[in-house]
């Protein structure tokens, strides 16, 4: 199973500081996956702990990511401003180390795809 690499939140890209990117993977050649999705975030949390310590996972640290005049001359694809572009080169980066596939997606929308599939209300579906 190959998992996907959803698009990240803006927030953490804001303010234009470097990010210091870290990717966890299997070593029993599963993948790693630490999907919320249908879970709640205690339940989540619980999972990890039980994840962390049943499997052998290495993790890798990679080199800091600077938001660069560079990056944003050449790499800004049509996306709105300097946020935009600095979380979408982090996340492509992320994903070319990890072998993780992009997805358009966001947390969001698989939280609502799985309540729509749990037959939940959506008014409970966003968060």
């Amino acid at each position: 199973m190959v998992s996907a690499l959803f698009n990240f939140k803006k927030g953490a890209f804001e303010h234009q500081l470097p990010v210091k990117p870290y990717v966890l993977v299997s070593e029993d050649g599963d993948g790693f996956s630490h999907s919320t999705g249908g879970m709640s975030q205690g339940l989540h949390f619980l999972y990890s702990l039980c994840f962390f310590y049943t499997n052998n996972l290495t993790v890798w640290e990679l080199p800091t990511i600077y938001p660069t005049e560079y990056m944003f001359a050449n790499h800004s694809e049509g996306l709105e401003n300097k946020t935009h572009v600095f979380a979408n080169v982090t996340r492509k980066i992320i994903a070319e180390v990890s072998g993780l596939k992009l997805s358009e997606k966001t947390l969001k929308h698989a939280r609502e795809f799985d309540h729509k599939i749990k037959g939940l209300d959506k008014k409970k579906a966003l968060f």
